[in-house]
């Protein structure tokens, strides 16, 4: 699987295994992707996705925004978008 890291951290995929605390979980049907957002490691404005492709093929994990995802952290539970 590829992994893409488009934040600024480079030890993000250790990070998250074993140190970061998962928000929410949820289904990105229009990027095809399953995503967990995680705590932000040094900016509570700020949250870290972290998305796989529904074939497995590739990873994204990013630094976001709050408002980003202001919709679906608003909900209990998982969140679907499409």
């Amino acid at each position: 699987m590829k992994t893409h890291n488009n934040t600024s951290f480079a030890n993000i995929e250790q990070q998250i295994a074993g140190l970061l605390h998962p928000i929410k979980r949820g289904r990105n049907n229009w990027r095809g992707r399953d995503i967990v957002l995680y705590e932000h490691p040094t900016d509570p404005s700020r949250l870290i996705s972290d998305g796989t492709t529904f074939d497995r093929s590739m990873r994204v994990i990013a630094d976001e925004s709050r408002d980003e995802w202001a919709r679906e952290l608003s909900h209990t539970g998982d969140f679907v978008t499409n």
